[in-house]
């Protein structure tokens, strides 16, 4: 005889508690915070990676580009009553050198090593003699006969504040690399020197006329007794100008190199490895080369300019990085 089973009623599927429920949303809001941390750690070093990258790339470019200038150079101007009067000379416009910019001062007998605590050697501010590409100048046209005279420029590579753009955020200006170039000055003694006074007359009008050359200059007479004017009548002066003035050639200068691609000169921290000055044995309250420093070793026969540049950037993340390139060139002054 089959007996039929009692079954009970059927239950529902159970839910969850009040209990597990908030265990539940609070092991993912958990999670989510730890994510959410990861995922902005995650992205502040990439961020700060990317700052450093780029900095690293601007840094290394214009090292690069300064160092290219001094090894062609033809002249070296240091600190001295020569150097200080020539950088005296130049019209820098409304970019001027931060406060305490100076010269280097050579040393000519010793290897390259720190300053001594009362001589300080190392500066910031780098002034050259470059030539240029030769230009032509009719001298005979009966003749076809053509002379090549030498061209001279000054270049200026100077620290400079600029107020216009802010590139970190702690401070009020940015601080940039300004590359300046003088106007085109021929050779005195290779236009002097050529016999005809007819020639002589000749290639002084091409280089006022074509060239746009206002001044002839000699490399070795102090900066009072080395230029002298010329004319369209293709003259002389006879007397050199004490007070010229080395105008800028805005269509050749390359100005500010760093703050219009959101990179600085960063500032002298010695606190900090990337920012603290190298060779300069002067307390960074007393003089600090604010990014770029320059030291000079050997004589005007063959000089070695020993060069530190450190730029900086901004991340998004409101941190700073830095990066330094070191180089040294070599010249042989004229």
């Amino acid at each position: 005889m089959w007996t039929a089973e009692r079954l009970g009623p059927r239950r529902g599927l159970r839910g969850f508690t009040m209990i597990e429920a908030s265990l539940v949303i609070g092991v993912l809001g958990l999670l989510s915070v730890l994510t959410s941390q990861s995922l902005t750690t995650m992205r502040d070093t990439t961020d700060t990676l990317a700052s450093y990258r780029r900095a690293q790339r601007g840094g290394e470019r214009l090292a690069y580009q300064i160092h290219a200038l001094t090894s062609s150079a033809r002249k070296l101007f240091v600190r001295g009553t020569t150097g200080n009067a020539y950088l005296t000379a130049l019209d820098l416009g409304t970019r001027h050198p931060i406060a305490g910019s100076r010269l280097p001062l050579p040393e000519e007998y010793e290897p390259l090593g720190a300053d001594a605590s009362d001589v300080p050697q190392t500066g910031n501010i780098l002034l050259l003699a470059s030539e240029t590409d030769p230009v032509t100048c009719p001298a005979d046209p009966a003749t076809n006969k053509i002379l090549y005279v030498d061209i001279y420029r000054m270049l200026c590579v100077y620290p400079s504040e600029t107020a216009a753009k802010v590139v970190v955020r702690r401070a009020e200006s940015g601080l940039d690399l300004v590359v300046w170039a003088s106007a085109a000055y021929p050779s005195l003694s290779q236009v002097r020197g050529i016999v005809s006074a007819t020639e002589r007359a000749r290639v002084v009008r091409a280089l006022y006329g074509v060239h746009g050359c206002r001044y002839l200059w000699n490399p070795d007479a102090p900066v009072e007794a080395a230029f002298f004017a010329i004319d369209a009548a293709g003259n002389i002066s006879a007397l050199p100008d004490t007070d010229h003035e080395l105008p800028e050639d805005r269509a050749v200068s390359p100005g500010g190199r760093l703050v219009q691609t959101k990179l600085q000169l960063a500032r002298t921290d010695p606190s900090i490895v990337q920012r603290r000055a190298v060779l300069t044995a002067e307390a960074p309250q007393d003089w600090a080369p604010e990014g770029f420093e320059l030291k000079v070793v050997g004589t005007s026969a063959q000089r070695k300019v020993w060069m530190r540049l450190t730029v900086e950037a901004q991340s998004s993340s409101a941190r700073e990085t830095a990066h330094d390139t070191t180089l040294v060139a070599s010249l042989r002054d004229l």
